[in-house]
């Protein structure tokens, strides 16, 4: 089973679910960028982020898409499927 992101609200209703190939490849090289948040992100468990943590959480995924090949740059950019 390969890696999702899952977009929740505080009392862990799920909002959307974004599943694309390239999620475990960026998980590997993020632990070597020294990124303060991405850098932490578990590929074995759940890895959380709260509101707060969004404005050091998003231009780390910039930076992270400006460094990747196209397919990962796809994954830090894909649209998340909304839940029904």
């Amino acid at each position: 089973m390969g890696i999702s992101v899952q977009v929740r609200t505080f009392t862990g209703v799920v909002e959307a679910t974004c599943v694309h190939p390239s999620i475990a490849d960026l998980c590997r090289r993020t632990a070597s960028q020294n990124l303060p948040l991405l850098g932490y992100v578990d590929p074995y468990d759940d890895t959380v982020f709260n509101r707060s943590q969004l404005r050091v959480l998003i231009p780390e995924l910039r930076a992270l898409a400006d460094s990747s090949v196209t397919e990962e740059a796809e994954a830090v950019f894909d649209r998340v499927d909304e839940s029904d």
